[in-house]
């Protein structure tokens, strides 16, 4: 039979607590760096975060500016595109207003031919008057000029005359009493005197 040893339990023990005390010194030494990492993962974490909300705000920054450039540019845009539509309103107007214009230069046109024809047309009319009421005065005095002729021969003249087909007629009347010869008198001094 084989004998068995029994193992030192002394030994163990004593192994088993240098083993315990390794342990935990190890153990210990494993929490200090878990801590350390730990801290270590924080710090970083805490500066990426600070470094990420920075870089975050700068783009927001970059946003917002360009947001704004944009915006400038939209109102230009838009201010452009309503002095495009003002112009073109005005060059309508403005064309619109050529056309009266020139329309209204050729009725002026019109009407100063108009004018200066019955201007003219007047001044003949004019002329035409002048002269005959020349030819009437001479022949008034004309008249005149004979009735006193035939008056003082003894004839008395009927001085109406009456037109037939152009012809004037002269119709020999009775002799002239006192009371008409002052009339004609008179009526010849107003005639030589106008």
């Amino acid at each position: 039979m084989k004998r068995t040893t029994r193992p030192d339990t002394s030994s163990t023990t004593i192994m088993d607590s240098q083993s315990f005390k390794l342990v935990e010194i190890e153990y210990s030494k494993l929490q200090d760096c878990i801590e350390d990492l730990a801290e270590m993962i924080n710090e970083t974490l805490a500066n990426e975060k600070e470094e990420i909300e920075r870089t975050h705000k700068s783009a927001m920054r970059e946003v917002n500016v360009e947001l704004e450039n944009l915006k400038l540019e939209k109102t230009k845009l838009e201010e452009s595109i309503a002095t495009n539509e003002r112009a073109c309103l005005l060059e309508n107007e403005r064309d619109w207003y050529k056309r009266e214009a020139l329309h209204l230069d050729k009725v002026l046109e019109q009407t100063n031919a108009r004018q200066k024809e019955l201007t003219e047309q007047l001044d003949e009319s004019e002329h035409d008057r002048k002269c005959m009421k020349a030819q009437i005065e001479k022949l008034t005095k004309s008249n005149w000029e004979l009735q006193k002729k035939l008056k003082e021969l003894g004839f008395e003249m009927d001085c109406r005359e009456e037109c037939m087909n152009g012809t004037i007629i002269v119709k020999e009347g009775e002799p002239i009493s006192d009371a008409s010869d002052s009339k004609q008198e008179a009526i010849e001094n107003e005639h030589n005197d106008g």
